[in-house]
């Protein structure tokens, strides 16, 4: 869901709230739980409440940053204005989530300068009319959200405030870290669709300072348990099977999973605790496995050949075969 959506999904679940039926108060409520308020101002419940309506909604749908945040219409213009984000132009197409200004004193020629008297926000645009949702209107004889359409460059439109919202759709990134040790760890990461997240893996020591990282894992596996619990087509999973002790003084750590999402936000899907321990310290350890290892990476850097090929010596003479 965009910005947009967000902000016009939020308006329209208040749609029939009244004073009768305690969604005013509601409404009022929430606007007044944004502090400080705006001029020093505490909205009361017998107050008109067209702008308070609309900044209500920026300010449950998470976008106070992006919407001005006032119950004034005329002070609402004044702060688009200096936000540059006010439109004067009566012709002006608005998109949804924008926000008309209404002028009731509006002749209906030239373009509309007066002091706006409503406001509304833009829900869609279709066959040449604006349709708005509006608190404080007139809806079967009693002040309520509703409804009102509005022809394009038409009466009564005193202006436009065109919020800067992103347009990017944020999607919901869900994820685990299922588990983890000084060798390996593994989980899956979901956001609803078929994307295959990549996931770095961070170790931080004690101090909280990151000790290692690992990138470049693709959460593309297959796991059985996944598509019957309902996370996509249950190729989802990443495993990532490295030895920590390789890069890291043995002890403990924590481990954190990101996933790397295209907005930079990266969640932390998961943390686990883990000791790292000294090869020779674990119930699986063969010690002459581990020598033909450390002898085949020598080979590969000569100049640690000498060391690894003496320990390997001395081994062997003590624990002839």
């Amino acid at each position: 869901m965009t910005e947009r959506e967000k902000i016009v999904s939020t308006m329209a679940q208040w749609i029939g709230y009244s004073a009768s039926n305690g969604g005013r108060n509601k409404i009022i409520d929430i606007y007044n739980s944004y502090t400080p308020h705006p001029r020093g101002y505490k909205v009361k419940y017998t107050d008109n409440w067209c702008a308070t309506t609309v900044s209500a909604a920026a300010i449950q749908a998470g976008l106070s940053d992006k919407v001005p945040i006032e119950c004034s219409c005329g002070q609402m213009i004044n702060i688009a204005s200096t936000n540059g984000i006010w439109i004067e132009d009566d012709a002006y197409t608005p998109k949804p989530g924008d926000i008309l200004l209404f002028d009731w004193q509006d002749s209906g020629t030239g373009n509309n300068t007066g002091w706006p008297d409503h406001v509304g926000l833009v829900e869609s645009v279709a066959d040449g009319y604006i349709t708005t949702i509006e608190g404080n209107t007139l809806v079967n004889g009693e002040r309520a959200v509703g409804r009102r359409k509005t022809a394009l460059n038409g009466k009564f439109i005193r202006g436009f405030i065109t919020p800067k919202y992103s347009e990017v759709e944020k999607v919901k990134i869900r994820g685990t870290l299922d588990g983890a040790d000084d060798t390996m760890c593994g989980g899956w990461v979901y956001d609803g669709t078929d994307k295959r997240y990549e996931v770095h893996i961070y170790l931080y020591n004690s101090t909280g300072s990151v000790a290692t990282a690992y990138n470049g894992i693709i959460a593309d596996k297959e796991r059985a348990d996944l598509k019957p619990a309902g996370i996509g087509d249950g190729k989802h999973a990443y495993t990532f099977v490295h030895d920590f002790i390789d890069d890291v003084p043995a002890g403990k750590y924590t481990v954190r999973a990101y996933a790397i999402a295209a907005d930079n936000s990266n969640p932390c899907i998961g943390e686990k605790q883990i000791e790292v321990r000294p090869k020779s310290q674990r119930p699986d350890y063969d010690p002459v496995k581990e020598s033909r290892e450390r002898l085949r990476k020598a080979l590969e850097t000569t100049e640690e050949t000498k060391g690894i090929l003496e320990s390997l010596i001395k081994y062997w003479d003590e624990n002839p075969l």
